[in-house]
């Protein structure tokens, strides 16, 4: 897992120490293509980092129509699922694996608790929700 993160999350290995906290607390997860990561109205258990794969984030408008937010390539993480995560909030999107995928899943308190302690979780979070809003 450490080789991953330094090789598709450069940012976060400059901290040595949150990469060591990383591989302590998360898990590699292998997803099945149409595996549903996160569905509407669950509480998002993780925050995930695609080491391989591709992941298609969803939400559903007014109608009830699905309209697709982005997809998740490797190197990437879920905007999305680091507001839902914050503020234990339901999910309002959905995540469907469109190929088959490993991520490496970041238990929640973790990815809270990094806010404050990591500039580099900080600032990657930060980058994540700028890469998917502004243009």
């Amino acid at each position: 897992m450490k080789q991953y993160i330094i090789d598709l999350f450069p940012e976060l290995a400059e901290e040595t120490e949150l990469v060591e906290e990383i591989v302590r607390s998360a898990s590699l997860k292998k997803i099945s293509k149409g595996h549903v990561l996160i569905d509407y109205g669950a509480y998002i258990q993780f925050v995930p980092l695609v080491v391989k794969g591709l992941i298609k984030i969803i939400r559903e408008n007014d109608e009830g129509k699905e309209l697709l937010l982005y997809f998740l390539s490797e190197g990437n993480s879920c905007a999305a699922s680091f507001s839902c995560c914050m503020i234990r909030k339901r999910s309002e999107i959905k995540a469907i694996a469109e190929e088959d995928s490993l991520i490496i899943a970041i238990p929640l308190q973790s990815a809270e608790d990094w806010m404050g302690k990591y500039a580099a979780w900080r600032n990657f979070v930060m980058n994540m929700y700028d890469q998917r809003i502004l243009p």
